[in-house]
This record gives structure tokens, sequence and C-alpha cells, in this order.
């Protein structure tokens, strides 16, 4: 029967050799992991700004009135909110609108262009609500392959403007050119001559 005396036990030196390789090899495994970790979150990343590159180059690609172009020189009116868009000439200027209306834009140069959006409903028999005495109810007219509904002066001693009704998306979008007035009740001539040139670049998007 072999002595108990004779097995050796492994000494200090040994364990601490094997407990250090041990350690090497833990400590390569975490550092393999994290710069899989870190390539993972990198390409990640990457493809998060790509996307949002995208993203921002396809909004500014939507925008149409970016190539429906006007003549030269007239600046983009864009409303993102709403999604349509339209050109005008520079020499109007964007105002603050106090009125009751609450316009989308207003613009001021001899006379006002107002642009707001009626909540009602957009229904053509309605439109008939906005006709002015003596007037028939506002008739569709097609300016660069959009319909609009026109509505002219009526009658009496005050000012009409030019009004047109747009239906956006099931809700009245008005466009007025108000003046300016010259010996009439109706904007004068260089404003009627405006009219189809910025309707004819209105877009939706």
């Amino acid at each position: 029967m072999a002595s108990s005396q004779n097995v050796k036990s492994p000494d200090r030196h040994s364990c601490e050799i094997r407990g250090m390789r041990l350690f090497l090899v833990i400590d390569f495994q975490i550092m393999k992991a994290r710069e899989a970790l870190i390539l993972r979150s990198s390409t990640y990343l990457t493809l998060l700004l790509s996307m949002f590159y995208f993203a921002q180059t396809s909004v500014a690609a939507d925008v149409p009135c970016s190539a429906k172009s006007g003549p030269a020189g007239w600046r983009t009116f864009v409303d993102r909110t709403h999604r349509f868009c339209f050109q005008y000439p520079p020499t109007y200027k964007t105002i603050p609108d106090t009125s009751e209306r609450r316009s989308i834009v207003a613009l001021d140069a001899e006379g006002e262009i107002y642009v707001w959006l009626d909540k009602r409903p957009f229904k053509v028999e309605e439109l008939e609500a906005f006709s002015r005495s003596g007037n028939p109810p506002p008739e569709p007219t097609k300016i660069g392959g959009v319909t609009f509904y026109y509505v002219g002066p009526g009658g009496g001693g005050v000012f009409y403007p030019d009004d047109y009704f747009f239906n956006l998306r099931g809700k009245i979008l008005h466009i007025e050119f108000d003046g300016p007035y010259f010996h009439d009740n109706h904007p004068f001539e260089e404003t009627k001559k405006l009219e189809p040139k910025l309707l004819a670049t209105f877009q939706t998007f």
C-alpha cells in the first residue's frame, strides 16, 4: 500500500504559472470581444449616419419647386408642415399677418399676397359662400396643371382682391392677391399678369 507521504501536492510556483496563463487567456478573449463590439458599434453608427444623410437629401429632393422653376430670380416659399411650395418675385417681402386668418405666409410689395388654410372641409358646393354680389360661384381654372377655383371682384364701392382656392388634402387653401388698387375696385393689371405666373409654380409634395 503506497504511503500518502509519497503523493506530491502542486508547488506554489506551478500554480502561479497556470493561474497566469488562465488570466492571459481570459484577458485575450475579453480584448477580442471588446474589439468585435467596437467594430459592430462603428458599423452601426456608420449605417445610422448614412440613413440620416439619405433622409436629409431625400427631403431636399422631394421639394418639387426646386425643379419647377419660375422666372429668373424668383424666390421659393416652402411649407413643410402642409407640404406645398411656390415661387414669387423678389420684390415681395414676407410680413407678419396680424389678422384673424393667421396666414401661413404673407407677402408685401405694392400689393399683398396672403396664403392661409381654412380648416373647413373642401367641398365645391360650399365655395359659393365665398362668391361676391353679382358674381357666380367660384369657377375652376387650370394653371400649370393645377386646378384652382377663382373668385373675382363684386359690385359696390369696396376693394375686392382676387381669390384662388385649392383643395389641399381635403382642406381649403386660400391664396389672395390683394391690390394694389388704382381707380378700380380690383387689383390692377400688373397683379393680374402676376397671378397665373405665380400659381403656375405652385406644387404639393
